[in-house]
This record gives structure tokens, sequence and C-alpha cells, in this order.
């Protein structure tokens, strides 16, 4: 994904989904009380929405000043919020839910003891923490199994539209599967989160919150270990 590209989308999603603009516009055009923590925000909220007409308008440097929301789409959001034991102020009718709950997480498998990977292309590529670039699978170095090799990993490979983390090293690299590297094999070293129930939650949506800098952040807090950082996932 573009560079920029990517910054836009997710300066769009910490504004819509973490700060909640959306419903705090909403809630100041109803009159509806803003909770306490949400008051700087919302007097900030409240310019935005009085500079609408205007052609030129003033951003904060945390995004607070962006623009609302069009009619069309701002009834999308509610316009009250409610308290969440788990994350405190959410917007109504919003509920917490597990991971578990929407997909499956899966690890990955390292080659059998003895097994080295091959620079000769097999139909079986093995993707490695150090094959993502960003959110991207870098294809250029990729190493693949030796067919020989492969029955004794074949349970252990992503599929379509699967998110990969990596859970060991550079801990939190994120990235999605391509129809290229469908059926790829999965080093130990990531897990997959796959079977993602599009029904309850937009893979979109689920791959901009992984990489988005809050979930980084808790990723980090989570972080066990120092010559060799592990992330312990629980779902």
């Amino acid at each position: 994904m573009n560079a920029t590209l990517e910054a836009m989308a997710q300066a769009l999603f910490k504004s819509w989904f973490v700060d909640f603009d959306p419903v705090i516009d909403n809630a100041l055009r109803a009159g509806n009380p803003i909770p306490a923590p949400l008051q700087q925000r919302a007097e900030t909220r409240r310019k935005a929405l009085g500079e609408r007409s205007s052609s030129c308008v003033t951003t904060s440097k945390d995004g607070a000043g962006a623009p609302s929301l069009p009619d069309p789409h701002s009834h999308l959001f509610p316009a009250t919020f409610t308290h969440s034991e788990d994350l405190g102020l959410i917007p109504e009718g919003w509920v917490v839910v597990e991971l578990a709950d929407l997909a499956t997480v899966k690890g990955g498998k390292r080659l059998p003891k003895g097994s080295t990977l091959t620079d000769e292309t097999t139909n079986h590529p093995y993707l490695r923490t150090k094959d993502i670039t960003g959110t991207e699978i870098d294809i250029k170095n990729l190493l693949y199994v030796p067919d020989e090799v492969f029955s004794s990993i074949s349970r252990y490979i992503v599929e379509k539209d699967d998110v990969v983390i990596s859970i060991v090293g550079t801990i939190g690299l994120c990235c999605q599967i391509t129809e290229e590297l469908h059926l790829a094999s999965l080093t130990e070293n990531c897990a997959k989160i796959t079977s993602i129930d599009t029904s309850k939650i937009s893979q979109n949506y689920l791959f901009s919150f992984l990489i988005s800098s809050e979930v980084k952040g808790e990723v980090q807090r989570r972080t066990v270990g120092s010559t060799q950082p592990k992330f312990h996932y629980i779902i």
C-alpha cells in the first residue's frame, strides 16, 4: 500500500474508531451530553463543525479538527456513549468482543530438524517474519519448502484474506494474504488469523485495527523476553 494512502487510512481509522469523532459530532448536533473525559476533544470538534462550510478547515496535530462526516454517512454512528468495563467509554450500541468470537488464531510451523528451505521455486513458498515489509509480503526474496518436506508441515498454511502477525523477534508486523500467496507455508514465528466471520466484522476493519498505533502499543506492553522477544497471544 502506498505510504501516503496508508497514513491517511490510519488517521481516518483513529478518528472514527479510536477517538469516536463521528459520535461526538452527532452528540453535539443532537444536544446530547458529552462525557467529561471527552469534553476537551468535543470542544475541538465543535469548532470543526462550525467551520464545515469554510473552504479552509484547520486540522489539529491529533486530527481532532478534521471535517465531520457528510450527512449520508453520519447516521451510521450513534449520538451517545455508554460505559464498558473493559474499555471505558464506547459508542452506544457497540459491544466489546474477543477475537476468538470473530475468527480463529493458529500458529505456524518450523521445518523438521535437519531440513532446510531452498531458493529454488517450488509450489510451497515459506513466509518468514523477515519477508513482511510494512504491511505487505516482499515476494522477491521468498524461500521455498522442498516438495519432499512439505507433507510434514502441510497443515500450517495460509489462505487468501488471512491476516498474519509476527509473534517472535520483531513483534506485531502484519500483512494480509493475497491470492499470490494462497496456501503458502507459515513460520512458527508468526500466527495467522483465519476463518474471519465477515457477518460480524469487516476484514479490512480488522486489519486496520491490528496495524493501528493503539494495538501496536498494546502488543509491546504484552511482549515478554529481551534477547528474543515473544508475544503470547490469548484469545
